[in-house]
């Protein structure tokens, strides 16, 4: 059953959740917890105390330690992508309500300054 897209507040989106999880499944778990201990070192917390407890419990109720690791591994990658989700859905919310510079404000690429205002010499002032 596929969910029924509707308008909402959300700020990751279905289509955006779905492409990017494909995406995030295909990477390597370690680089992606990498990643997130820079950017974001008490969410990834989060996840790992998460994991550990997890890996507890399955262990003390006579699970292999193997299974045990593995099922800890998965709580700790599904914690990597739900925060790496959010960061790129808000990346791209902020990026969606800040208007394009070329609006009105050129830069000119050979010097690189704002031509949309007149030079001094322009104004006449030199």
């Amino acid at each position: 059953m596929s969910p029924k897209y509707t308008p909402n507040d959300a700020v990751v989106t279905y289509p955006d959740a779905e492409a990017w999880t494909a995406e995030l499944l295909k990477t390597d778990p370690k680089s992606l917890h990498a990643e997130l201990m820079e950017l974001e070192p008490a969410v990834l917390g989060v996840a790992l105390h998460s994991a550990d407890y997890v890996m507890t419990l399955l262990v003390r109720q006579g699970v292999s330690a193997a299974l045990a690791e593995q099922a800890a591994d998965e709580v700790l990658r599904t914690g990597a992508v739900c925060c790496t989700l959010m960061r790129r859905g808000y990346r791209k919310l902020m990026a969606d309500m800040v208007e394009p510079k070329d609006a009105g404000l050129a830069k000119n690429s050979s010097d690189g300054k704002d031509d949309s205002q007149p030079s001094r010499k322009e104004a006449g002032h030199e």
